[in-house]
Parts: C-alpha cells; sequence; structure tokens
C-alpha cells in the first residue's frame, strides 16, 4: 500500500464533496438551459451533494425530497476519512473499508438520482438517462438543455479511483 497516495486521494474526496458548499458549481449534478431571448441567455441549476439544488446562481435553493442524499453525503465523508485515517496509520483494511463505502455511496448517488422527482421533472423524454444527456425543445423558442454529473462528483470519483490505486500499489 502506497499509503501517501491514499491519503491524497482521500483529501481529494473530501474536498470533492465540501467544494460544493463553498462554489455551486462545484455540485454533484448539473442542467444548463441555453436559449435566445433578444439574446442568448443560460440558465444553469445545480445540485449540492446534500441535496440542494440552486437555481441560476441565485440563492433560491429547494432542498430534495427525503434525506437520501444527506446519508450519501455522509457516507463519503466518513468513508474518507476512514481511508485517511487508515493511509495516515498503515492500517490496510480501515483503508479497504472506508474506500469501500465511499465508492458504494457515489454508485447509490448514480441510482437514486433517477428517482429525485425534482431531478426527472427537467428532463422530458424519459428514456434519457439522468446522468447525462442533452436535449433540444421547439416552442416559440429554441431551449437547448444539456445536463452531466458535477464537477464536485468527479473530483469525489478521482479521489476514490486514487485511493484505489493506493491500495493496490506495493510499497
Amino acid at each position: 500500500m502506497k499509503k501517501i497516495i491514499v491519503i491524497i486521494g482521500s483529501i481529494i474526496g473530501l474536498l470533492g464533496i465540501f467544494a460544493g458548499l463553498i462554489d455551486q458549481t462545484l455540485g454533484w449534478w448539473e442542467f444548463t438551459t441555453v436559449y435566445d431571448f433578444f439574446g442568448m441567455h443560460t440558465d444553469k441549476t445545480f445540485l449540492s451533494p446534500f441535496g440542494d439544488l440552486t437555481y441560476n446562481y441565485q440563492d433560491d435553493i429547494v432542498a430534495l425530497e427525503g434525506n437520501i442524499m444527506i446519508i450519501i453525503a455522509f457516507l463519503v465523508i466518513i468513508g474518507n476519512l476512514g481511508a485517511l485515517i487508515g493511509g495516515s496509520m498503515d492500517k490496510k483494511m480501515i483503508s479497504i473499508i472506508g474506500i469501500f463505502v465511499v465508492i458504494l455511496s457515489l454508485g447509490y448517488f448514480l441510482y437514486a438520482l433517477g428517482n429525485f422527482e425534482q431531478i426527472t421533472d427537467f428532463i422530458n423524454d424519459e428514456t434519457k438517462s439522468v446522468l447525462f444527456g442533452k436535449e433540444t425543445i421547439n416552442f416559440i423558442l429554441t431551449f437547448n438543455n444539456s445536463w452531466r454529473l458535477g464537477n464536485g462528483y468527479l473530483i469525489t470519483s478521482i479521489g476514490s479511483i486514487a485511493s484505489v490505486v493506493g491500495l493496490v500499489l506495493k510499497d
């Protein structure tokens, strides 16, 4: 186990989850609408790791129903802390359990994202994935919608991958 890589990966994972609280553009999911109405306009919606939807860079925050996002965020934090402690104390099993919890939580987020009515309401075609995609809607104006996993989710995923690499590498 290369414990420095596990430690760095865990810190990156924690940054990915807390970055969404500091800067909404580093959330875990985002939805963008671009339309032309006397000039090009862009509206953005961001989902924080703790289940808050922020519309258009404003302070309007809508919490998703239920506590599943808070539970996922809590498990990601606990898992990354476990991997960090295991890596710093050279306890490989603690790191393995921590990273396992993080990966399961990140995977469950992908599953749960499609079960939130507030998220699925953005996407007009039910056959499209909520993880990423785009569509064009023509109704008086042309609306170009796109959505994807957010930067914070990707940062957390990169951190967990780095931790797994650190676990697999031999000293």
